[in-house]
């Protein structure tokens, strides 16, 4: 997680799956192509802080001394909603900070 650009930072998460057991000569792992996304949300996904931007699906052979695998891999990328973090987190601190100061002018 790279949190140098927080709170206006994009954040991505991998999902890999693959066969322990079994190489390509006994499981071949391959994305759904009846459609045109391999993979996709079944509804809108709403999150308090991100937004889902991308869905990236990928297939790679990896090649190991016992044989070869398929790795199906799918990487989400989501955008942090930077209005709703500075609503929960900044407002709050800075509204009683700024009050600290106020009252202790009087």
């Amino acid at each position: 997680m790279d949190l140098t650009n927080f709170p206006m930072d994009t954040q991505s998460c991998s999902l890999v799956y693959l066969s322990f057991n079994y190489n390509n000569e006994e499981v071949q792992l391959r994305w759904n192509t009846d459609r045109p996304d391999p993979v996709y949300p079944l509804r809108q996904i709403k999150l308090p802080d991100f937004d889902l931007i991308k869905i990236d699906p990928e297939i790679k052979e990896i090649i190991y001394p016992a044989g070869k695998w398929d790795t199906l891999t799918v990487t989400f990328t989501f955008k942090r909603r930077y209005m709703w973090y500075f609503m929960q987190a900044y407002v709050p601190t800075y509204l009683t900070i700024f009050g600290k100061i106020f009252i202790k002018s009087f």
